[in-house]
């Protein structure tokens, strides 16, 4: 027979143990601070600006993943869109849209520099509203690192175009032509390692020109060394009494 009055301490101090190791990993959460932004001016000529306003936002211009080259690509309904956001006429022959790539007269490259978040900016031209030296357009770009599984919870608004890609794939769409709008918060999950941060925007319209945008990151953090160790032993403190129990 088995003293259970002897073992039963034990399997009390071990489940404990397991519940302390399990409850000591609360999520912990951080933003991303700073980003790398570079701006350019749409010509007053360019063939995607002042076509009126649409009002609200006109989900589904772009497709939901970025090309090879790292650029939104026009879906069907932007290149058919017959409101003020469209059609979006200024693409390569891959369907990228050439907002953000010096061509032509029509798109000139202004400046790079490191941008801190939160971002909250009027984007006129050269301080400029109405149009008479173009309109701009600009992308913030960056990466970051999760030790663990976890999520990025995403805040933009914006007036006109803006759209954000984490990993490459489209998880924020207020694309269009409209007044400054903000989006509805968006939380992505996502696994641990490296992953990218891409934001792309466009004011269209002599009307307001506006971006605001914000990143948090949340995480579970790694068990130390230690915490494993203790969190095995006690697993197999359990399984030795779960043995001897079936042998009593």
């Amino acid at each position: 027979m088995i003293a259970w009055s002897k073992i039963l301490p034990y399997a009390v101090a071990v489940a404990s143990i397991s519940a302390l190791v399990v409850t000591a990993t609360p999520a912990e959460a951080g933003p991303v601070s700073s980003l790398t932004a570079s701006f350019y001016t749409l010509a007053p000529n360019h063939p995607d600006v002042e076509h009126g306003i649409d009002g609200l936002a006109a989900t589904g211009l772009v497709n939901s993943t970025l090309s090879a080259g790292g650029l939104p690509t026009v879906s069907a309904m932007g290149a058919a869109f017959g409101g003020a956001s469209g059609p979006i006429i200024d693409v390569n022959g891959a369907g990228e849209l050439q907002w953000w790539s010096p061509h032509g007269g029509i798109v000139s490259f202004v400046s790079s520099n490191t941008v801190a978040l939160p971002y909250n900016q009027h984007l006129f031209p050269n301080g400029s509203s109405d149009g008479a030296v173009g309109y701009t357009s600009a992308r913030l770009d960056g990466t970051f690192s999760l030790p663990s599984a976890g999520s990025i919870t995403i805040n933009l608004g914006s007036d006109d175009d803006g759209w954000v890609f984490v990993d490459g794939k489209l998880v924020v769409d207020n694309g269009g032509v409209h007044a400054d709008i903000v989006a509805p918060t968006m939380t992505s999950t996502l696994a641990a390692g490296m992953h990218t941060l891409s934001v792309f925007f466009a004011d269209r319209h002599t009307v307001q020109s506006q971006l605001t945008f914000s990143a948090n990151v949340n995480f579970l953090p790694v068990p130390e060394p230690t915490s494993l160790a203790l969190l095995g032993a006690g697993l197999a403190g359990l399984g030795f009494i779960r043995r001897q129990r079936r042998r009593g």
